[in-house]
C-alpha cells in the first residue's frame, strides 16, 4: 500500500496571543489532507498516528544585567531573552546585597522584561541576574508515547470522505488523543508527522512531513511587545528603507497576535487585529498564487485569522481563511474567499474572483466554490434567492413586494446607438398605484415612457386578459390596431365540439342578403378602410359569438360557407326547373313536327 498526502488546506492552528504571565496553555491543531490507498482515494473511518518533534533542542535561557545607583537595584537590562518558556521562570539577584527581587514577563516563550517588585540594598553594579532555564523542547504524540517523534503505539478513527479529511490534534475528547502543550508551537523546525492504515494492511507514514511553525516573525525578537506609554500587546510598528520617492517613510503596522506578520520588503502594510494562531500575513506566500506574481506594498489585513494579502493595495477585512492576491483586490470577510484578479472583489463563503474586474458574492449554500470565469462578471449565489425591494425573495429574483406599501416591481431598459440618435428606455414588471386598479397598475406591462402614459403591452391582474395598444383587454388577446400574419390557425377539431345542431343554409342565405354591409374605418385609424357588418347587426342576425361588439372570424366563416350553401340550393332549384321547361319545349316541338307532318299529308292529299 502506497500513501501519498494532498495537502488540501493549510494547517490552522488556536493558539493564545498576547502577553503570557503565569502559565502555558494547550493548543488544538485542525488539520485536513487526503490519503490514497492503492492509488484510490480512500473512504471510509480510517486508523491514523500522529507525532509532533524537532530535529535538536532549542530552548535556549534567558540572561540580563541589573542596574541601578545607591545599592538598590532599580531595573534590569535584558541581553537575551531566551526561548521555549512554558510557564514564569524564577529570577535571583546575587552580588554584594540582598533583598532585590522581580517577575518575569513572558511574551512568545521568552522573557520579554522584568518588572521590580523589591530594589534591595547594598548592591554594587553590575548585578548578576540568573534566570531559571526554560524546560527541553518538547515532543508530542497523540497518544503520549513515541515522544521522541517516533510512531504512536494507540491509532485515532477519523472519517475519511473520497480521500479527504479532518482531525484536531490535541483534542483530548477523541480517542486516543492527548493535549498539545501551546509552548512546542513557538519551536522553528517543527514537522508533523503522519501514519495511515486503511484497516487492510498496515500503517504507511505520509510524506513529507508538515512543518508546523505559525510564524517566523512569532519566534523573533522584532515585536515591541506593547506599544510603551499605553501598555497595549501585540502592536509593532516596522520601519522599512525608503527605496524610492513613491515609499519615502512608509511603516508596516502589525497589530493583534504576536503571530501576524508583514513579508520581507513590504512596505506600508496594516495588519490590525486578529491571528492568535490562525495567524493574519502580507506579502507572504499564498496558495496557488505565484510567489512573484505583485508586490503586497500597502495591503491590509483588518482582523481575523489565517488571512493574508499578497496584491498591492489588496484589502482583507476580516474572516477566516481569505486571500487577496491580485491588485487592489477586496476580500471584505467571509470564508474561503479568493479575490485574485485586479480590481477584483469576493465575499461570502467560497467565493473565488480570479478574474480582473470581478465581483463574486458566494452564499453558505454549498460546500463547492463558485468562481468566475471571465473579466469583468457580476455572480451571485444565493440559494434563498435575490430580493430587490423585499427581504422574503420566491424565486432567484424577485423585484418589489407584494405585502410592503408602495412596492413597485419595476425593471428599465435603456440603450443607445453610439454616441448619437435617440436613447430608449423600456419599463418591464409591475407598477405600483393603489389609486387606480381599474387601470394598468399592478398588472404586468411593457411600457414605453416616450410614447404616452399608457402601456403598450398589458396582463391584467384581475382577468390574466392580453392588451396590445389598450389597458383593458376585453379578451384573452385584445388588440387596438392592425394585426399582420401570413395565416392564423384557428383549433377547429370535431373533438374539441359539442351541442351540434343542423343549421338551414336557405335561412342562413336570407339572413345574409338582408343584412346591412357598409364601408367604414376604425377610430384613429381612418388611413385603413374595411368593409363588413356591424357587429350588432349581425349578432341580431345569428345570436353567435360572446356578445353584439364583437364577430369572432369562426362565426363570419360560418356563415359565410352556410349562405353559401343556401345559395348553391337555390340555384340547383332553379337549374332543376329549367331542365324541366326544356323538356317541355322538346316536346312541343316534337308535337308540332308531327302536326306539321300531317298538315302536309292532308294538303298533298287534297290537291290530287
Amino acid at each position: 500500500m502506497k500513501n501519498k498526502p494532498l495537502i488540501h488546506l493549510a494547517v490552522l492552528l488556536v493558539l493564545p496571543g498576547g502577553i503570557i504571565h503565569l502559565h502555558a496553555q494547550n493548543a488544538v491543531v485542525t488539520y485536513q489532507g487526503r490519503v490514497t490507498s492503492s492509488g484510490t482515494n480512500f473512504g471510509g473511518v480510517g486508523q491514523f498516528k500522529f507525532a509532533l518533534a524537532t530535529s535538536t533542542n532549542q530552548n535556549q535561557t534567558a540572561t540580563g544585567v541589573g542596574g541601578g545607583s545607591g545599592g538598590h537595584v532599580q531595573g534590569v537590562t535584558m541581553t537575551s531573552g531566551g526561548s521555549g518558556y512554558t510557564s514564569v521562570p524564577r529570577v535571583v539577584f546575587t552580588g554584594t546585597g540582598y533583598g532585590a527581587s522581580g517577575l518575569c514577563t513572558l511574551l512568545n516563550g521568552s522573557v520579554d522584561h522584568i518588572e521590580m517588585s523589591d530594589s534591595g540594598v547594598g548592591y554594587t553594579y553590575p548585578v548578576t541576574v540568573t534566570i531559571d532555564p526554560p524546560p527541553s523542547s518538547s515532543r508530542w504524540s497523540n497518544d503520549g508515547t513515541g515522544n521522541s517523534g517516533n510512531e504512536p503505539l494507540s491509532a485515532v478513527s477519523v472519517a475519511v470522505t473520497d480521500g479527504f479529511f479532518t482531525v484536531r490534534l490535541g483534542d483530548n475528547s477523541l480517542a486516543n488523543m492527548t493535549a498539545i502543550d501551546e509552548a512546542i508551537f513557538r519551536q522553528s523546525d517543527l514537522k508533523l508527522r503522519i501514519w495511515f492504515s486503511d484497516g487492510a494492511g498496515g500503517f504507511a507514514e505520509l510524506s513529507p512531513p508538515q512543518a508546523l511553525t505559525p510564524s517566523p516573525y512569532a519566534a523573533h525578537a522584532q515585536s515591541a511587545g506593547r506599544l510603551s506609554d499605553e501598555g497595549v500587546s501585540g502592536l509593532r510598528v516596522e520601519t522599512v528603507p525608503a527605496t524610492t520617492v513613491f515609499y519615502r517613510e512608509l511603516v508596516n503596522i502589525v497589530a493583534g497576535s504576536p503571530s501576524n506578520s508583514a513579508g520581507a520588503g513590504v512596505r506600508g502594510a496594516t495588519i490590525s487585529g486578529g491571528g492568535a494562531g490562525y495567524y493574519n500575513a502580507i506579502g507572504l506566500p499564498v496558495p496557488n498564487v505565484p510567489a512573484n506574481s505583485v508586490s503586497a506594498d500597502l495591503g491590509t489585513v483588518s482582523g481575523g485569522g489565517y488571512n493574508r494579502v499578497a496584491g498591492r493595495f489588496g484589502v482583507v477585512g476580516g474572516g477566516w481563511n481569505n486571500q487577496s492576491s491580485g491588485e487592489g483586490a477586496v476580500v471584505p470577510g467571509g470564508l474561503n474567499n479568493q479575490a485574485g484578479g485586479r480590481g477584483s472583489f469576493a465575499a461570502g463563503t467560497g467565493a473565488i474572483a480570479t478574474n480582473q474586474g470581478t465581483f463574486v458574492w458566494a452564499d453558505n449554500s454549498s460546500s463547492q466554490y463558485f468562481g468566475s470565469t471571465a473579466n469583468n462578471q457580476f455572480l451571485i449565489r444565493a440559494a434563498g434567492g435575490v430580493g430587490i425591494g423585499t427581504p422574503s425573495p420566491g424565486a432567484p429574483l424577485q423585484i418589489g413586494d407584494a405585502n410592503a406599501p408602495n412596492s413597485q416591481g419595476m425593471m428599465r431598459f435603456a440603450s443607445r446607438s453610439g454616441t448619437g440618435g435617440a436613447t430608449r428606455f423600456w419599463d418591464i414588471g409591475v407598477p405600483e398605484g393603489d389609486e387606480n386598479l381599474g387601470g394598468k397598475f399592478y398588472s404586468f406591462v411593457i411600457d414605453d415612457p416616450n410614447h404616452g402614459t399608457e402601456p403598450e403591452v398589458v396582463i391584467r391582474w384581475d382577468t390574466g386578459f392580453v392588451g396590445i395598444g389598450t389597458p383593458n383587454p376585453q379578451s384573452a388577446l385584445h388588440v387596438v390596431g392592425t394585426v399582420t400574419a401570413t395565416a392564423f390557425n384557428p383549433p377547429s377539431d370535431r373533438n374539441l365540439k359539442e351541442n351540434f345542431a343542423p343549421v338551414s343554409p336557405r335561412e342562413v342565405l336570407e339572413k345574409v342578403a338582408a343584412l346591412p354591409i357598409s364601408r367604414w374605418n376604425f377610430i384613429g385609424d381612418a388611413a385603413t378602410p374595411h368593409v363588413g357588418p356591424m357587429a350588432q347587426d349581425f349578432h341580431a342576425a345569428f345570436r353567435l359569438g360572446t356578445d353584439e361588439r364583437h364577430i369572432a372570424t369562426v362565426d363570419a366563416d360560418g356563415v359565410a360557407l352556410a349562405a353559401i350553401q343556401g345559395l348553391n340550393q337555390k340555384l340547383s332549384e332553379q337549374e332543376a326547373r329549367l331542365l324541366n321547361k326544356d323538356s317541355e319545349i322538346r316536346e312541343l316541338r316534337q308535337a308540332v313536327a308531327e302536326l306539321q307532318k300531317t298538315v302536309r299529308k292532308i294538303n298533298t292529299h287534297t290537291q290530287e
